[in-house]
C-alpha cells in the first residue's frame, strides 16, 4: 500500500471561519438587495365605501337583496386583513350555513401577505395598480368579457386560433368536424366584434372614474378592438400570439408520442387528461342558489359535476374552454408550469442529448470543459443550474407568488368577485327587485347602483353600453334553460353570471389574480433557464 501523503488534507484540516464570513456577507447582500428601497404605496381604487356593494364580502351574512346585512361584520373583516398577527382573523364571523354535516367554506390564507420571505422582496413591497371602478367603461368592459366568455363555455379552442395554425397541428378535419369549427369560429367573431362596441375598447372613457396613465391604458387594451386573435387573452407582451392553449398542456413525451398527451415523470408518466365535467351545465343562476353561495353554503361535495360511463369518470384531452374551467379548478397552481418543466427537460435527440438548450449564460450549462483543455467537457449541471435546480424554482417562486397576491387581494384591493358583480347587474336588469317583486333595495343601495351600474345598461346622461341589452339577453335566455323556466322575460329571470363550478369563486378577492401571478412567476424561472427561440435546439414560450 503506498504510504499517505503528509500532506493530504480532508475538510476537517480547512478553516470553516472564511465560509462561514463569506455565508453570512452573501446573505446580508440578499437582504439589503431585497430591502433598501422604501415599499410603494398601497392604492386601491376608492370603492369601498358602505354598503360595500364593489368588495368582497362573500362568506358573510346577505341579506335577501344580496348585500351584508351587518356593515360591522365587514369592518372587522377588513381591520383583521390589515393585522399581521393571524388570531386578529378569529374576530371575523363566517356566516354559519350549514348543509347536512358540512359547515360554511373557510376563507383561503387571508393574512397569507402579511408572512414574512427570507428570499425575495417582501410581499408588501410589491404593489399593483387599483382595480377599474365602479361605473368606469373599463369594468364595463370587464364584466362584457366574462359574461360573453361564460356563454362560450362549450366551443374548441381551436375556435379562438388562427385558421393556418389549426391546419398545422395535425391532419385535416372530417367535414362534421370543420363545420362545428367554422360554425364557432364565426361565434367568436360575432362576440368580439360586440365587444368591440364597449366604450372602453373604442377609447372612450368616463372622466372621473377611468384610469387616467396613458401607459397603463394602453397596457390593458384601451382603444384596441377586441378580435378572435385576442379575445379573452392576457395583455402581457405576445399574449396575443401561438395557440389560445398552451402546446405544453396537450401534447405528450412519452416515448416520443405526441398524441398521448403523457409527459414522462421518471419512469413514470402523467397522463394531460380532464376530468370532463357535463357540457352545457352551469350554476348559480338563480338567485337563491346565488345567495346560499354568498352566504357561505358549501354546496360543492355531494354535487354531480362529471360525466360517467357506467360508473367511471370520464377524461379527455383539454378541447373546450370548459375544459380549462376544469383544469385550473383543482389544479396545483404551479402545476402546468411543472409539466412544462418536466417537457422540456425529458425532451431527448439521442439518450443523454437533451434536445432544448439551457441558456448560453448559465454556468455548466453543458459546455463547461477542463481548464487545460484536456479531456473535454468534465462536469453537466445537476444540483446548482441543472434540472434539480429548476424544478425546485418552479415550485418555490410559486410561493413567493402566492404571499404577494394575497397581500393585495386580502389586505388592499378586497374586490368583489365577478359573480357579484353579475348580481348588481342582475339587481339592476331586474327593477331593483333582485329577489322578484316585493324585495326592493334600500334608497342610498338603489341610488348608488343607479350611478354606477345602472348607467351602462339604461343611459341618461351617459353614453352607455348599448350592446349589454343584446349580451344579457342572450344571458337570461341561457339561465332559463339552466332553470327549466320560460325564456322569455318575467319575474322568473335571471341575468345573473352563470358560473362553471357549483361553488363559484374561491373564498379570496378577486384583484389580483392567483394563477396569473403564478404564471408569471413560473413562466420567468422558466425563461430564465432555456435559450429562447424558434431553432430546432430552443424554447419559444411567448404566449404560452
Amino acid at each position: 500500500m503506498a504510504d499517505i501523503d503528509p500532506e493530504f488534507r480532508t475538510a476537517s484540516d480547512i478553516d470553516p471561519e472564511p465560509r462561514r464570513i463569506k455565508a453570512l456577507e452573501r446573505r446580508q447582500a440578499a437582504a439589503a438587495a431585497s430591502t433598501n428601497q422604501p415599499f410603494p404605496a398601497q392604492i386601491d381604487n376608492g370603492d369601498e365605501a358602505e354598503p360595500f356593494m364593489f368588495n368582497f364580502t362573500k362568506g358573510l351574512r346577505h341579506g335577501a337583496d344580496g348585500l351584508i346585512m351587518d356593515f360591522s361584520t365587514y369592518h372587522t373583516f377588513r381591520d383583521a386583513t390589515l393585522s399581521a398577527d393571524p388570531a386578529v382573523f378569529a374576530g371575523v364571523m363566517l356566516n354559519p350555513f350549514q348543509i347536512g354535516d358540512l359547515g360554511p367554506r373557510e376563507y383561503e390564507s387571508p393574512t397569507g401577505g402579511h408572512a414574512y420571505v427570507l428570499e425575495g422582496p417582501d410581499p408588501f413591497a410589491l404593489t399593483m395598480p387599483p382595480a377599474p371602478r365602479a361605473g368606469s367603461t373599463e369594468l364595463a368592459a370587464e364584466l362584457a368579457e366574462v359574461y360573453q366568455m361564460a356563454l362560450h363555455r362549450e366551443l374548441p379552442v381551436a375556435a379562438f386560433m388562427d385558421a393556418g395554425l389549426v391546419q398545422a397541428m395535425g391532419p385535416a378535419l372530417a367535414d362534421d368536424e370543420r363545420q362545428v369549427l367554422d360554425d364557432a369560429a364565426s361565434d367568436v367573431a360575432a362576440a368580439a366584434t360586440r365587444l368591440g362596441t364597449f366604450r372602453w375598447f373604442q377609447g372612450n372613457v368616463v372622466a372621473d372614474k377611468d384610469e387616467t396613465d396613458p401607459n397603463k391604458r394602453e397596457r390593458r387594451r384601451f382603444g384596441v378592438a377586441p378580435t378572435p386573435a385576442n379575445l379573452y387573452r392576457g395583455v402581457a407582451f405576445g399574449d396575443d400570439q401561438g395557440p389560445f392553449l398552451s402546446q405544453f398542456m396537450v401534447i405528450g413525451t412519452d416515448n416520443g408520442d405526441r398524441a398521448s398527451a403523457a409527459i414522462r415523470y421518471g419512469n413514470q408518466r402523467i397522463e394531460q387528461k380532464v376530468r370532463v365535467a357535463h357540457p352545457g351545465v352551469d350554476y348559480m343562476t338563480a338567485w337563491q342558489s346565488w345567495l346560499d353561495v354568498q352566504n357561505a353554503a358549501n354546496v360543492r361535495p355531494g354535487t354531480d359535476e362529471f360525466v360517467k360511463v357506467e360508473g367511471a369518470i370520464q377524461y379527455r384531452i383539454m378541447t373546450r374552454l370548459r375544459d380549462l374551467a376544469t383544469y385550473v379548478h383543482d389544479d396545483a397552481l404551479y402545476q402546468a408550469y411543472l409539466t412544462a418543466c418536466l417537457f422540456l427537460l425529458g425532451e431527448e435527440r439521442s439518450p443523454g442529448n437533451r434536445r432544448f438548450a439551457f441558456d448560453a449564460g448559465l454556468p455548466f450549462h453543458g459546455a463547461t470543459t477542463n481548464p487545460a483543455g484536456a479531456g473535454g467537457p468534465n462536469r453537466e449541471p445537476f444540483a446548482v443550474f441543472g434540472p434539480p435546480h429548476l424544478l425546485t424554482l418552479v415550485c418555490e417562486v410559486a410561493s413567493r407568488a402566492l404571499r404577494a397576491v394575497r397581500a393585495q387581494k386580502f389586505s388592499v384591493h378586497r374586490r368583489l368577485r365577478p359573480e357579484a358583480l353579475g348580481a348588481l347587474m342582475h339587481t339592476v336588469y331586474s327593477g331593483y327587485q333582485p329577489d322578484g317583486p316585493g324585495s326592493t333595495l334600500d334608497d342610498d343601495a338603489r341610488r348608488l347602483l343607479g350611478n354606477t351600474i345602472a348607467p351602462y345598461a339604461f343611459p341618461t346622461d351617459a353614453p352607455g353600453e348599448p350592446a349589454f341589452d343584446d349580451l344579457l339577453t342572450e344571458v337570461r335566455r341561457h339561465n332559463a334553460r339552466q332553470n327549466d323556466v320560460d325564456e322569455g322575460p318575467g319575474p322568473h329571470s335571471s341575468w345573473l353570471l352563470p358560473m362553471a363550478f357549483p361553488e363559484g369563486s374561491p373564498m379570496h378577492p378577486a384583484y389580483g389574480a392567483g394563477h396569473a401571478t403564478v404564471a408569471g412567476a413560473c413562466v420567468t424561472v422558466l425563461k430564465a433557464f432555456f435559450e429562447l427561440g424558434q431553432g430546432h435546439d430552443r424554447v419559444k414560450l411567448v404566449g404560452t
